[in-house]
Protein backbone atom coordinates (compact mmCIF):
# COMPACT_ATOMS: atom_id res chain seq x y z
CA UNK A 1 0.00 0.00 0.00
CA UNK A 2 1.37 3.40 -1.03
CA UNK A 3 0.54 6.81 1.51
CA UNK A 4 0.89 10.01 -0.55
CA UNK A 5 1.88 13.18 1.82
CA UNK A 6 1.27 16.28 0.78
CA UNK A 7 4.36 18.22 1.60
CA UNK A 8 2.64 21.64 0.79
CA UNK A 9 -0.10 23.57 1.73
CA UNK A 10 -2.50 24.83 -0.74
CA UNK A 11 -4.22 27.91 -0.34
CA UNK A 12 -6.07 30.58 -1.96
CA UNK A 13 -3.94 33.75 -3.47
CA UNK A 14 -4.69 36.78 -0.36
CA UNK A 15 -7.57 38.46 -1.34
CA UNK A 16 -8.77 36.26 -3.48
CA UNK A 17 -11.88 33.94 -3.02
CA UNK A 18 -13.08 32.37 -6.38
CA UNK A 19 -16.54 31.60 -5.09
CA UNK A 20 -17.24 35.42 -4.14
CA UNK A 21 -16.10 36.16 -7.83
CA UNK A 22 -18.34 33.45 -9.85
CA UNK A 23 -21.15 34.61 -7.81
CA UNK A 24 -20.31 38.15 -8.79
CA UNK A 25 -20.03 37.47 -12.13
CA UNK A 26 -23.38 35.19 -12.33
CA UNK A 27 -25.48 38.16 -10.76
CA UNK A 28 -23.74 40.80 -13.12
CA UNK A 29 -24.55 37.86 -16.59
CA UNK A 30 -27.98 37.32 -14.94
CA UNK A 31 -28.89 41.29 -14.65
CA UNK A 32 -27.99 41.99 -18.41
CA UNK A 33 -29.77 39.24 -19.42
CA UNK A 34 -32.78 40.77 -17.58
CA UNK A 35 -32.27 44.10 -18.86
CA UNK A 36 -31.72 42.59 -21.97
CA UNK A 37 -35.09 40.78 -22.27
CA UNK A 38 -36.93 44.23 -20.69
CA UNK A 39 -35.67 45.69 -23.54
CA UNK A 40 -36.70 42.77 -25.73
CA UNK A 41 -40.47 43.26 -24.29
CA UNK A 42 -41.03 46.97 -24.45
CA UNK A 43 -39.91 46.66 -28.52
CA UNK A 44 -42.49 44.10 -28.86
CA UNK A 45 -45.13 46.14 -26.80
CA UNK A 46 -44.35 49.43 -28.43
CA UNK A 47 -44.36 47.48 -31.92
CA UNK A 48 -48.24 46.32 -31.07
CA UNK A 49 -48.95 49.71 -30.00
CA UNK A 50 -48.00 51.33 -32.94
CA UNK A 51 -50.06 49.13 -35.27
CA UNK A 52 -53.43 50.06 -33.59
CA UNK A 53 -55.24 52.47 -35.04
CA UNK A 54 -55.71 55.90 -32.86
CA UNK A 55 -59.49 54.86 -32.43
CA UNK A 56 -58.24 51.86 -30.40
CA UNK A 57 -55.48 53.73 -28.87
CA UNK A 58 -58.12 56.37 -27.28
CA UNK A 59 -60.36 53.32 -25.99
CA UNK A 60 -57.50 52.02 -24.03
CA UNK A 61 -56.74 55.94 -23.02
CA UNK A 62 -53.03 55.97 -24.77
CA UNK A 63 -52.10 58.67 -27.58
CA UNK A 64 -49.38 57.82 -30.36
CA UNK A 65 -46.82 60.65 -28.46
CA UNK A 66 -47.50 58.85 -24.93
CA UNK A 67 -46.42 55.70 -26.59
CA UNK A 68 -43.20 57.49 -28.11
CA UNK A 69 -41.09 56.91 -31.26
CA UNK A 70 -42.08 53.33 -32.96
CA UNK A 71 -39.02 51.11 -32.70
CA UNK A 72 -37.39 50.49 -36.42
CA UNK A 73 -35.19 47.88 -36.07
CA UNK A 74 -33.48 45.60 -33.18
CA UNK A 75 -30.67 46.88 -31.39
CA UNK A 76 -29.27 46.46 -28.23
CA UNK A 77 -29.51 48.10 -25.26
CA UNK A 78 -27.11 50.53 -24.20
CA UNK A 79 -25.21 50.11 -20.93
CA UNK A 80 -23.07 52.47 -21.03
CA UNK A 81 -20.13 50.41 -20.72
CA UNK A 82 -18.87 50.79 -24.36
Amino acid sequence: MTTIIRTTATRPVAGFQAGAFVATLLRTAGGVVANWSSHAQMRRTKRALHELDDRLLQDIGLTRDEIGPAPSQPTLPSYGWW
